[in-house]
């Protein structure tokens, strides 16, 4: 039970609040200078590189951003989807930050699929069974999409994991990038409110 809620959790889109004692132009121009475009960003490999690249674009105070291991990028990566918006002293960093809509509508409709095929053949595996007919080869139907439901499941579990860790180094280095006081982001990740 509870590696199925941790599963759960990775699915969860967290929302994120930062404020930062820069302007809106300053906040927008050292951000945009620090990103690398995802073409380039997402493929560049190299001890150069760092343990990470962000890429992504800020354009019109609207931030994209997500921070890739160099030469790798995966659909299950967390993405910051956010904008800047100008505060009393500074200006302010809002939005939410986890996979994509796409990327669970997808997850969701392909497990919706599988696990209509499985029941499919656990109806017919057990029609056939009661009418003295054995498995009536429906057996593969039923394994069939549960092996491939393990496969997805494991699958996501993997890169989503590594879309979460890949989360928290983005925040960190938000909370650089945008010289976030101390007394104002409290723990590791600054003032990030959750949402389910």
């Amino acid at each position: 039970m509870v590696w199925i809620r941790r599963w759960l959790l990775l699915w969860r889109v967290d929302r994120i609040e930062l404020t930062s004692p820069l302007s809106l132009d300053e906040v927008g121009a050292t951000l945009a200078a620090s990103v690398e475009t995802r073409r380039y960003g997402a493929w560049r490999a190299g001890p150069s590189a760092g343990t990470h690249v962000i890429v992504g674009r800020v354009r019109h105070r609207r931030v994209r951003l997500s921070a890739n291991p160099p030469g790798t990028a995966n659909a299950w990566n967390a993405v910051l989807r956010a904008e800047l918006l100008a505060g009393t002293a500074g200006c302010r960093l809002v939005g939410r930050l986890g996979w994509l809509p796409r990327v669970q509508i997808f997850c969701a409709f392909w497990l919706v699929c599988v696990l209509a095929f499985f029941v499919s053949g656990v109806v017919l595996l057990a029609s056939s069974a009661v009418h003295g007919h054995g498995t009536g080869g429906y057996l593969p139907m039923c394994l069939g999409p549960l092996a491939l439901a393990a496969f997805f499941v494991g699958l996501v579990a993997f890169f989503g994991l590594t879309g979460r860790e890949n989360a928290s180094f983005l925040r960190e280095w938000l909370r650089q990038k945008l010289r976030v006081p101390e007394e104002t982001s409290p723990g590791h990740d600054g003032p990030i409110h959750q949402s389910h």
